[in-house]
């Protein structure tokens, strides 16, 4: 026994080592395994994967997706850019950088708040590059945080007393991502574009940025679609773009009523409606409206989903879904807020136009951020096509149609020429994605969907017009277009083919919106065409083969005269035929920019004889209350004109002519800044008036819903101290002056004008304790205070009352007047029963008859004296 367990353990020991032995070797192995799994990972990961990777997750981070931070990579190493708002962005940024596997170093030229970074070396190679757009127009007026619940409020930030300085315009190189489409009209619609200081009539698929206004006139209506909202205008509504970014959208409502419906709305984002009364920001996804009477005085919001912040007098209060509110004043705000009216045919109209969205099939092969979607389901359908997958196909063209043919060229900056299409759905396949002839047909392709776990990643870039423009003395020769003269052709970009924006722009505008748009082909790089374009401004696109020109009635063709003042495409252009397209050489012949200045027209097109409805000058010179600084107003054209004919065929360098150009003239301010604001708690049925009450009158509807919610006044603390500067004049308490002007002290005590009428008889005061129905009330009254030793003693000695009756001699009528019910024997026998009770007269019967009391009783006053 003892031999075999002395066996066992000498085998155990022999063992021992070797098992342990190889655990460190197994380690070692598997160590050298991952290293040159990761390895040949990073070796196997390309630039353009690493970039897209990159700018994936900094999109799906809440911290950096509204930054808009530029990413280029070379050869592994990772170029952040870009102007973001705090340390903490940046931060996040590098720490997102160096996580995605295969980078190998990132470099930060990021810059704070326009500040460089301490992390970037103070060499003129890593300068702070320009801020890309979306970046913050001011960093002291961030966006409020959206509160869960009902009672949870938003953190207070102080309203500046004054917007802060603008940032330089050259700064802002890129333009915004995002722009606002005309997507429907009905009756008398215009617009004012930005910078031409007058109204022409609104044109469908138009796209609307900053400074540009919109105008619906009596029975018109209209429509208009963002990436985040659909905003639609009732009769006679006056609003415009104080800003429209990638980060903000600030509204200026001066007249009428307007809704909007917010989807895929950013935390970080700002949405901005300001009113003539005060600043509402919508904080979520919901359903929201807006109103302001004509005369600018009130304004009312509604929020039927989500919730909104109103801002405005030095307060800031939340308004969450269910509620609304009506506004009045501007230096001090008067409010109530009530429950959600009922829907009228405004709000019917909106939730049937936002019924059609929320059913739209295409929406399953787009983005839910592209502009325009909700228009094609009516006029086309989507089939898959093997080299470009999903594709959708018109079936409302014309025999012979080509993308580009139907519609005209229009001037809107910062991009400069942009196309408007005619038909209803001419939108979203000329603005994203690339067209493609495809089985003896055109169809559009979008662009790709970047998923991740909280849904896409990649916004769509907008663009002006996806084509290629042809010109110069290789084609004017071969083509003559309407009687001769210079001519200026163009086809639209085949599927993975390079847009290159006729306008300035950062390396990292130029890729994403290429890779947003079309999947591009992976035998171009287009970091070189971006250098070939911009850096060595080589106008010329060399070794590009246009897929498209191949395609029957493609390129089309105009005069530049024509084309110039935004003449109607299918009026003065036509297709070029296949034999003269044969002879062009792209290579020679295809420009950037086409070598064009804009006229006047092509800012104002004309419709025929359709007049142009005009809103009255008041209303347009109208200031708002913003929270947020809007941006600076643009120049006029006629003051840019002269600069854009000179830079004709160049990529326009959009901040380099605002700071070329005279500013713009003097005018009136767009809004002001709402001064500095603390945080109140409200709820429905509040109110809360400015300096008096009335103050209040412009919105009598609201008043009779309240006054049974006043008397108890515990339940709205809040709204006291606001009430009592208007009652030491009547003589009134601030909780019975605070829900009527005029009659509620009157109703509550039975006697209405005596007290504010009798300064000039001082000696009827005293006596009131003589009335069983007016001892109940007289404490909290100012002018009965002088004499409150009087009452105590007078109440436990009531013999003491006839002694006091015959001092005033007015008062022995006084037993008269409830001596005489036969007047109305159903009130006044009541009165008779209750002299007895504490209070005396009900007080229902004051409430029902206050003014016919009123006249009795001074007629009855004055009848001793006859």
């Amino acid at each position: 026994m003892n031999t075999s367990m002395r066996k066992s353990e000498n085998r155990r020991r022999q063992t021992r080592p070797a098992i342990g032995g190889l655990a460190p070797a197994f380690l070692i192995l598997g160590a050298l395994t991952c290293l040159l799994i990761s390895g040949c990972a990073k070796k196997t990961v390309s630039d353009d994967t690493l970039t897209t990777d990159i700018q994936a997750k900094l999109y799906a981070d809440p911290t950096t997706k509204p930054a808009n931070i530029g990413v280029a990579v070379k050869d592994g190493v990772v170029t952040l850019s870009g102007d973001v708002s705090g340390s903490d962005v940046e931060a996040e940024a590098m720490k997102v950088a160096n996580g995605t596997t295969g980078v190998k170093s990132v470099n930060d030229q990021m810059t704070v708040n326009g500040v460089a970074s301490s992390n970037q070396p103070a060499t003129a190679q890593n300068a702070p590059a320009p801020a890309p757009a979306g970046a913050p127009s001011s960093p002291s007026s961030p966006s409020p945080s959206a509160p869960s619940g009902n009672a949870a409020q938003p953190e207070a930030t102080p309203a500046p007393a004054s917007f802060a300085t603008q940032p330089a315009a050259a700064v802002q190189q890129d333009p915004p991502s995002r722009v606002a489409r005309l997507s429907y009209i009905q009756g008398n619609v215009s617009m004012e574009p930005a910078g031409a200081n007058d109204w022409a009539p609104a044109v469908l698929n138009r796209p609307f940025t900053t400074d540009e206004y919109l105008y619906t006139d009596q029975g018109a209506r209209a429509e208009l679609h963002m990436d985040i909202a659909s905003v639609r205008l009732w009769s006679q509504t006056s609003f415009g773009f104080l800003n429209l970014n990638d980060q903000t959208v600030q509204i200026k409502l001066t007249e009428g009523e307007m809704c909007f419906r917010l989807h895929n709305f950013g935390g970080n984002q700002v949405f901005e409606v300001d009113t003539p009364n005060a600043a509402v920001t919508l904080l979520r996804d919901g359903m929201y409206r807006v109103n302001v009477d004509p005369n600018g005085n009130t304004s009312s919001v509604l929020v039927r989903q989500g919730q909104a912040q109103v801002t405005g007098g030095g307060q800031a209060f939340t308004l969450n879904q269910g509620s609304s509110v009506n506004l009045s004043g501007t230096d001090q705000l008067a409010y109530n807020v009530e429950s959600l009216p009922g829907a009228d045919e405004f709000d019917n109209w909106c939730n049937q136009r936002a019924g059609h969205e929320t059913s739209v099939q295409s929406a399953k092969y787009l983005p839910p951020t592209v502009v325009g979607y909700e228009d094609l389901d009516d006029n086309g359908g989507w089939e898959q096509a093997p080299e470009y997958g999903p594709v959708w196909y018109p079936r409302t063209v014309s025999t012979g149609w080509a993308p580009y043919h139907n519609g005209h060229w229009s001037w809107v900056e910062p991009w400069g020429w942009t196309w408007v299409d005619d038909a209803s759905w001419g939108f979203a396949p000329f603005h994203y994605g690339r067209w493609a002839y495809v089985n003896n047909r055109w169809g559009w392709c979008p662009g790709p969907i970047y998923t991740g776990y909280r849904g896409p990643v990649v916004r769509p870039y907008y663009a002006p017009a996806l084509v290629a423009f042809f010109g110069g003395a290789h084609w004017g020769v071969s083509l003559s277009i309407g009687g001769g003269g210079p001519s200026l052709g163009w086809v639209p970009l085949g599927f993975g083919e390079v847009y290159t924006p006729p306008y300035r722009v950062t390396p990292n505008y130029f890729r994403n919106v290429n890779i947003a748009n079309t999947t591009v082909n992976k035998t171009v790089n287009i970091t070189n065409v971006y250098n070939t374009t911009y850096i060595n401004k080589t106008t010329n696109i060399t070794n590009i083969t246009y897929v498209n020109m191949r395609a029957p009635n493609a390129v089309m063709a105009m005069r530049q005269s024509a084309f110039a003042t935004g003449r109607p495409v299918a009026e003065a252009g036509r297709p070029v035929p296949a034999a003269e397209v044969a002879r062009i050489q792209p290579a020679q012949a295809a420009l950037v920019a086409p070598p064009v200045a804009p006229t006047r027209e092509a800012l104002m097109p004309s419709l025929g004889s359709r007049p142009a409805a005009r809103p009255p000058q008041q209303i347009v010179e109208r200031q708002v209350v913003a929270r947020t600084a809007p941006a600076p107003p643009v120049a006029s054209f006629a003051s840019r004109q002269s600069y854009l004919q000179q830079h004709a065929g160049q990529p326009h360098d959009f901040p380099a002519m605002h700071q070329a150009v005279a500013p713009p003239a003097a005018r009136i301010a767009a809004a002001r800044p709402a001064p500095p604001a603390r945080v109140v708690q409200v709820h429905p049925g509040m109110h809360v008036a400015a300096n008096a009450a009335p103050a209040n009158r412009p919105m009598p509807q609201a008043v009779p819903e309240n006054r049974p919610g006043v008397p108890p006044q515990p339940a709205r603390p809040a709204a006291e101290p606001t009430r009592q500067a208007a009652p030491e004049a009547h003589g009134a308490p601030p909780n019975v002056r605070q829900t009527a002007p005029s009659e509620p002290a009157a109703r509550r005590n039975n006697v209405p004008p005596e007290r504010p009428q009798p300064a000039a008889r001082p000696a009827e005061r005293p006596a009131p304790p003589a009335r069983p129905a007016e001892r109940a009330q007289p404490v909290p009254r100012p002018a009965e205070r002088p004499q409150p030793a009087a009452r105590p003693a007078e109440r436990p000695e009531p013999a003491a009352r006839p002694a006091e009756r015959p001092q005033p001699e007015t008062r022995p009528a006084r037993p008269a007047e409830r001596q005489q019910p036969p007047a109305r024997p159903e009130q006044r026998e009541p009165a008779a029963r209750s002299e007895t009770a504490p209070h005396g007269t009900p007080p229902n019967r004051s409430e029902q008859h206050p003014a016919k009391e009123t006249r009795t009783t001074s007629e009855k006053e004055r009848r001793p004296p006859q």
